[in-house]
């Protein structure tokens, strides 16, 4: 029995008996071992092969997008406190320092989870008043905020309860999409005389109704009226 084997970028080992050659071939890192091809366990070296490559894409553009999209998932989960950047950078096979090539610290990729949090919360609110105009949008959309933040409390806190916006310079892209949240309730109000006016009341209404709904101070043991009631008396 022989083998020869080229160990290069292309690997090729072939083992000749009085039978037919049988010939394996895959691709490994050059510096790949020479016992672990010979071991058996080749698959085990494709594999590794193949989740290092993984680790190296998000380095061609991707990490950025990786890193937000597996913090907005834990902020929806459980809350701010759980995310840190480390973490992110273990959970994802990076080094320690490459989310800091996107995020300067936690601030930084806080508001960028708070900016797409109000993407997915103005979708929501404009899905809900499909089909629907006048009276009829702006309940819906009420109800839709609701639903958001008893559903979502994590993404809802980053939003309106952490101070991110409040702190955000006017052209924030943070800040543009606080307001754009704000005009799809304004622009469901009918026309009319303080149209604004009108359409932060009902948003300080609701806000105050998520909070101390939370804060369990709006059960029936206190108050005789439901959420939907107390919703529907905030539009009137």
């Amino acid at each position: 029995m022989y083998y020869s084997n080229t160990f290069s970028a292309e690997c090729r080992i072939e083992f000749v008996k009085a039978e037919p050659v049988q010939v394996l071939t895959g691709t490994v890192e050059p510096a790949q071992p020479v016992a672990c091809l010979l071991s058996g366990a080749y698959d085990d070296c494709v594999k590794q092969r193949t989740a290092t490559k993984r680790a190296s894409d998000y380095h061609h553009g991707d990490l950025r997008k990786a890193l937000l999209d597996l913090a907005l998932a834990q902020i929806d989960q459980a809350g701010t406190n759980v995310v840190s950047l480390a973490a992110l950078a273990r959970e994802l096979g990076v080094s320690q320092s490459a989310p800091y090539r996107h995020f300067g610290d936690k601030d930084q990729l806080l508001a960028a989870v708070a900016s797409e949090s109000f993407r997915i919360f103005i979708d929501a609110l404009r899905k809900s008043t499909r089909g629907v105009t006048g009276k009829a949008a702006t309940l819906a959309i009420a109800k839709a905020y609701i639903q958001f933040s008893t559903t979502r409390p994590g993404l809802y806190d980053l939003m309106f309860a952490s101070g991110l916006v409040g702190a955000a310079a006017e052209d924030d892209t943070v800040k543009i999409a606080a307001r754009e949240s704000f005009g799809v309730l304004a622009d469901a109000l009918t026309l009319g005389p303080n149209r604004e006016l009108r359409a932060l009341r009902i948003w300080i209404g609701l806000h105050g109704t998520v909070m101390l709904n939370r804060e369990g101070l709006l059960k029936p043991d206190y108050f005789k009226v439901s959420i939907d009631e107390l919703v529907e008396s905030i539009l009137a």
